[in-house]
């Protein structure tokens, strides 16, 4: 947590010429009996970083969009970024008044993305070429086409088999991700392929960060792609944890009247104690606590 200060000193020499060095304590919270340490976290918490596994489900979905505009029939998500190669699930979230101004200009480009309330932040939309279209339009004009929701899996055989009419072929199931993939269906599960022209979406090998951690075992993981902006859920089976390679930082901050400046963040990762078992909450302290001696205590 980078609101979380660990440790701090002022370097209060006006003027400097060539280097200066500084100690920075490494004490927990300028606690003496407790130090920084080697952390290392084997559980999934909430803020944890992941990678979604190749045994996670993948969807079919409806033909895609083709991303040179051969054709203008097909598939695409919404909402879509300007500055980012996907959008839908890897939307991220826009942080400024210039960035959502450029944003609603950027929707307005075909293909067109509606406004999406906070229940449908995500969304499949197809593309269809008006069935009334004056002939005199021709196929490449953006007149002859408008955007809907991809049309939501129907069941279609008495076998309890799945399609719609944006698909091509049909699905034993619906896809598992909610309503942003109401248009599409589950994939295969062993040969992952989808029928024709259907066009294959998975998760495989996408890092996102957990917010939310279930209280039984066999419930989902929360897992955003967008900085929390969206959220998708997985079972912990499909989620490899990723550890970092530090876990700390140091920051040079200059202070003014009015403000705090960052100047610059220089990551680093402390080899040694290694951090102190909390044997009641089952998870390590992220310090490590000292006995009378000064030596690090394994176990409280």
């Amino acid at each position: 947590d980078e609101a979380t200060i660990l440790s701090d000193v002022k370097v209060t020499t006006p003027v400097t010429n060539g280097m200066q060095t500084t100690t920075l304590p490494l004490t927990y919270k300028g606690d003496p009996s407790r130090i920084l340490c080697s952390y290392q976290e084997n559980n999934i918490e909430k803020g944890s970083m992941v990678r979604v596994n190749g045994n996670a489900p993948s969807c079919c979905c409806p033909p895609w969009l083709s991303p040179i505009r051969s054709s203008k029939i097909g598939a695409f998500f919404c909402p879509k970024r300007q500055w980012s190669k996907d959008g839908g699930p890897f939307a991220p979230a826009l942080k400024s008044l210039e960035e959502q101004f450029a944003d609603n200009e950027f929707q307005q480009s075909f293909p067109w993305c509606p406004s999406l309330d906070e229940s449908e932040r995500d969304a499949v939309m197809c593309t269809q070429e008006r069935v009334f279209a004056d002939k005199a339009i021709p196929k490449s004009h953006l007149r002859r086409y408008f955007v809907r929701p991809c049309m939501p899996l129907i069941e279609v055989e008495s076998s309890g088999r799945y399609s719609s009419a944006d698909l091509s072929g049909i699905y034993s199931n619906l896809c598992p991700y909610g309503i942003t993939f109401e248009g599409c269906g589950l994939a295969p599960s062993l040969s992952k392929d989808c029928h024709e022209k259907d066009h294959h979406f998975t998760f495989k090998d996408e890092i996102g960060k957990v917010v939310h951690v279930p209280d039984k075992p066999d419930e989902k993981y929360g897992v955003s792609f967008n900085d929390g902006r969206t959220v998708y859920w997985f079972p912990r089976d499909s989620l490899q944890l990723l550890k970092p390679e530090s876990t700390n930082q140091v920051w040079f901050v200059v202070r003014h009247r009015h403000e705090k400046i960052v100047q610059k963040k220089k990551p680093f990762r402390v080899s040694w104690p290694r951090c102190t078992f909390d044997s009641v909450n089952n998870r390590y302290f992220p310090f490590a606590q000292l006995d009378h001696d000064g030596q690090p205590i394994a176990v409280l």
